[in-house]
Order: structure tokens, then C-alpha cells, then sequence
């Protein structure tokens, strides 16, 4: 390496410069031998920035020049400035692949999640407590990966958020596959979406995006999205009466609608009374709470009548007849029919 520098500098004293844009000469950052009209001059990009932005930018930064040739050729510069609409653009053609796959429930593949967890993990001062901080060991955990920070400071006061972008993708990302998790799943990891959502809804334009992913557990631990949920406002020891008669009578189970309680401060969910208030409801709970519903049905206005009926002197003589003594009027043959169809009576009568 370093006699191949040496022999560039006495190529470059020599006027010989034009070779290097001729010929493939000067090593990039991982030694691989470019012309110089290929390369940048990235000195901007420190070595531990370098290594997590690669994954997600490499064509880019396959492009910077080995830090020890970058005093052979006027390169043109590569700055902080630059990575970050690099990997805005690595970013977005993430969101595009994920949009455009197949399957509906279409995911980054492990490196690439992996790569963007390790980029924003990456902070500018030690010990922060935003909600980057607080987030990043949470998604990591959900990604089955060891969280790993690391400190990368700013060069300047004013430096542009390298982080922001790929950031925000990613809790969006993570909002997405959260929705897609079955049932059993959310059962055992209630702790990890109450954590997610602590700090998500901690942020407007995070809650915002919460509106379009069903992640919202019921009761039955279903995801739902939170505008088909309801927040329980029912006096705890009526709830199952209400529930039960609110199936019975309307058909549907409440419950289903109901956001579990550790989640309600999560969202301004409408309160259940509401719809529990209606008339029609309130009319039907009164008849199933009504002990004498019974005898003001119309089965048991026909069940009295019955009885009455059973006490008269013509019902009490035909239950008690003994059914032999009628056994004489089977032997009676049909002597004419007559339906009255005609205009006179049949001659027979």
C-alpha cells in the first residue's frame, strides 16, 4: 500500500495525473483499484459511520476513496450531506420492495433489517433519552437481535440528521409487521406492543401513522385498527350481563370492539356507553332484566288460554270419553258428496 501510494505521488510530480482517469489506480476504502473520475472523496464519512452505512449504500460507498490517496487527485467531495440523501433513496426502494411484494405480508429480509437496525443505532452524544434511545433496544428485541449502540458525533453544530429518515421508516416498518402478528403471539408479548406503543404515541406524526395499521389488541387479543375499537366505560360487575344480552338481542359481541384496558390511554377511543345507550338496546335489557318477562309474551297468553280451555265442560268430556264408544261412527259409509260447486242443490239432496 505504501509503495503503491509512493508511485502514484511520482506519477502525479511526473505530469502524469491523466493516467488516473485512464487506468484503474487508486484503491477505494475496501482496496479495490479505481480510476479517479470513480471515486469521492468521503472524508467526512468517518470509519465507524462507513461501516453502517455500507449495508445500506454500498454501490455509493464502494465510491470513496482509500482516506491515504485522497491527496493524488482532486476528487470531488462526498459529505455527510450526501450519505443522507443516499440512504434516503436506500430507504425508499426498501418501502417500494416491501409494497410491491406478493404475498401481503411482505418483509425486508434479514440483512436488510439488520442493516437499518445497526444505522439507527447510532446516536451523536452518549446516555440521550429521546424517543430514538427508547425505541431502538425496543425493535431490536422484536427483531431477535442484540441491541448495540454506538456513538457517532457531529462534525458541526448545524449537521444535518443523518438518522431521521431511516428512523421514521423503520418504526413505521415495525408498525406494519406488529399488525401482521397472530393472536397467540400477541398473547405472549403484550409487554412488547404496550413498550412499542408507549413511545410511539409519545410522537404526533408516529400516532398519526398508527391510525392505518391494525395494532390495537381486543379483548380477545385480536389486532384492530383503533377507530373499530371502544373503550370500556361500562361498571365492571354489569359488563358480562350487558355483554350477554347485547348478543342475544343485536347479534354481535362487544367484546370484540373493546380495546384491553393497558391500551386505552394509548388512543382517544370512543367510550362503549355510547353504544350500549341506545334505546333499542336500553328496551331490550329491560326485558331480560325483567324477572316477569315471561307472563307478557304472547306463548304464555296462549299457554293460559289452554288451561281455561282444558276446565270447560266440552274439553273435560273428550279427554275423559272412553275412545271405544265413538269405534261405532267408523262403520258409517258415505252415502253422497256434494262440494256446492254449482248453481242449485244436487238432485240427491
Amino acid at each position: 500500500s505504501g509503495d503503491l501510494h509512493k508511485f502514484l505521488v511520482f506519477l502525479k510530480a511526473c505530469k502524469y495525473s491523466n493516467l488516473f482517469t485512464l487506468r484503474a489506480l487508486i484503491p477505494n476504502r475496501e482496496g479495490v483499484l479505481r480510476k479517479a473520475n470513480e471515486l469521492r472523496d468521503a472524508t467526512e464519512i468517518t470509519s465507524d459511520l462507513y461501516s453502517i452505512a455500507k449495508p445500506l449504500v454500498e454501490s455509493d460507498t464502494n465510491r470513496f476513496v482509500d482516506e491515504e490517496y485522497a491527496d493524488i487527485y482532486e476528487f470531488d467531495v462526498y459529505d455527510r450531506e450526501n450519505l443522507r440523501d443516499d440512504i434516503k433513496k436506500a430507504i425508499d426502494n426498501l418501502r417500494d420492495q416491501i409494497s410491491s411484494g406478493n404475498d401481503i405480508n411482505s418483509y425486508m429480509n434479514e440483512d436488510d433489517e439488520h442493516a437499518v437496525i445497526t444505522y439507527c443505532s447510532a446516536f451523536t452524544t452518549t446516555n440521550g433519552n429521546n424517543v430514538r434511545n427508547r425505541l431502538m433496544p425496543i425493535l431490536c428485541h422484536y427483531a431477535d437481535g442484540e441491541y448495540n449502540d454506538m456513538v457517532i458525533q457531529r462534525l458541526h453544530e448545524n449537521e444535518v440528521d443523518l438518522y431521521d429518515f431511516a428512523f421514521r421508516f423503520l418504526v413505521e416498518y415495525n408498525m406494519y409487521k406488529l399488525a401482521c402478528e397472530d393472536v397467540s403471539w400477541v398473547k405472549n408479548n403484550l409487554y412488547t406492543y404496550k413498550n412499542f406503543l408507549t413511545e410511539v404515541t409519545s410522537v404526533g406524526t408516529f400516532k398519526k401513522q398508527l391510525e392505518h395499521y391494525s395494532i390495537f389488541p381486543n379483548h380477545y387479543c385480536s389486532l384492530c385498527l383503533a377507530n373499530d375499537l371502544k373503550r370500556n366505560a361500562i361498571d365492571e360487575d354489569k359488563c358480562e350481563d350487558l355483554f350477554r344480552i347485547y348478543e342475544q338481542e343485536i347479534g354481535d359481541d362487544l367484546r370484540e370492539g373493546i380495546v384491553i384496558s393497558d391500551f386505552e390511554d394509548f388512543w382517544e377511543f370512543e367510550e362503549l356507553k355510547a353504544k350500549v345507550n341506545t334505546e333499542e338496546f336500553q328496551k331490550n335489557k329491560a326485558w331480560w332484566e325483567d324477572k316477569h318477562r315471561w307472563q307478557k309474551t304472547e306463548e304464555y297468553q296462549k299457554e293460559q288460554r289452554f288451561y281455561e280451555l282444558k276446565k270447560t265442560d266440552d274439553i273435560a268430556f273428550y279427554e275423559h270419553t272412553d275412545p271405544k264408544k265413538f269405534e261405532a261412527l267408523n262403520k258409517w259409509a258415505l252415502t253422497f258428496k256434494d262440494e256446492f260447486e254449482g248453481t242449485a242443490l244436487n238432485s240427491q239432496w
